[in-house]
């Protein structure tokens, strides 16, 4: 499955996108490492020889970073988050108290599983721009959560952020059991959506959304904006 000839998607538990510029290529999240050989596949497939040079990971959480070693190791790529969200990845911090009793569980379980410290290379804020995409801090899933919008194709990568239903025909508000604080993530939510006029929505979890406008303006009429 490509997108727009540039984005190539990688399914799965948590969804991975492979962007094709010029000279190198791109990763916005990992995945699980059991998934890793798919996207080492889509990279020899899909990229024309050109390299992997970076991988931009959107938030902390173990389906978008547990293969961060591996892909990061064999391609020698270098490896961008958000300020406020590297400490996690390296073990300096630990995620902050979630707000509730099951959404604190998931955040406790989720550290005991998380793979070991990983150096990151670089950090971003908010409105910066690498290789052509736009970072945007979307807060609330986890503090330093973000989304990507490219300035080539005008996908927006929203990250957990915004996700999807499994048909690519809805988009779902955050949920609760899965964020550090529901209400910032809201926000973040419904700003994101008022905020672009994307092309498409490349979710980390869902089906992406390739007719966006209809589906942004349902979200904004349900939940506020």
């Amino acid at each position: 499955m490509r997108i727009f000839e540039t984005i190539h998607p990688i399914m799965g538990v948590g969804n991975s996108y492979l962007i094709l510029r010029e000279s190198e290529c791109v990763l916005i999240d990992t995945g699980y490492s059991r998934g890793a050989k798919k996207i080492i596949d889509a990279v020899k497939s899909f990229a024309s020889g050109k390299p992997l040079a970076t991988i931009i990971v959107t938030h902390a959480h173990l389906d978008h970073i547990r293969g961060l070693e591996t892909l990061s190791i064999l391609f020698g790529a270098e490896v961008i988050v958000h300020k406020d969200e590297g400490d996690f990845i390296m073990k300096l911090e630990k995620f902050p108290r979630a707000q509730g009793f099951l959404p604190n569980i998931v955040t406790k379980l989720t550290e005991l599983m998380s793979p070991p410290p990983y150096p990151i290379d670089r950090v971003v804020t908010n409105g910066e721009v690498i290789h052509g995409l736009k970072i945007i801090h979307v807060p609330g899933h986890t503090p330093g959560s973000i989304a990507l919008l490219d300035s080539v194709t005008g996908v927006l990568f929203s990250g957990d952020a915004i996700t999807t239903n499994k048909k690519g025909s809805k988009i779902l508000p955050p949920h609760r059991l899965f964020c550090i604080d529901i209400e910032e993530a809201r926000k973040s939510a419904l700003q994101l959506i008022n905020d672009t006029q994307p092309s498409a929505i490349l979710p980390g979890h869902g089906k992406p959304i390739l007719d966006p406008e209809k589906h942004m303006l349902a979200y904004k009429t349900k939940f506020g904006g």
